[in-house]
């Protein structure tokens, strides 16, 4: 299977904001693609790579009077999940 495509949608930037890595819009796009390669792994493979434990990706600001910013939570450390529900 060619994956040349896929490899251009690899982002070359991204913040790292705490233990969370905020990925472009435009990164990841072909996602069936990337499903069929990665699984459900894709996540946790991005989050393993950048050393953090929560991947968001943006989303398109809101065209409201105010312009807001929008994030996409992709994954996050199943060790993150269970101490959020214990507080």
């Amino acid at each position: 299977e060619d994956i040349s495509g896929l490899l251009e949608e690899i982002p070359t930037k991204w913040e790292i904001l705490g233990h969370a890595a905020l990925l472009p819009e435009k990164c990841f796009q072909s996602m069936d693609q990337w499903q069929a390669l990665l699984g459900e792994q894709l996540w946790s493979t991005v989050g393993s790579v950048l050393r953090v434990s929560m991947v968001a990706k943006q989303a398109r600001i809101k065209a409201n009077g105010m312009r807001e910013s929008q994030v996409i939570i992709l994954w996050r450390e199943a060790k993150l999940d269970a101490a959020k529900g214990s507080s």
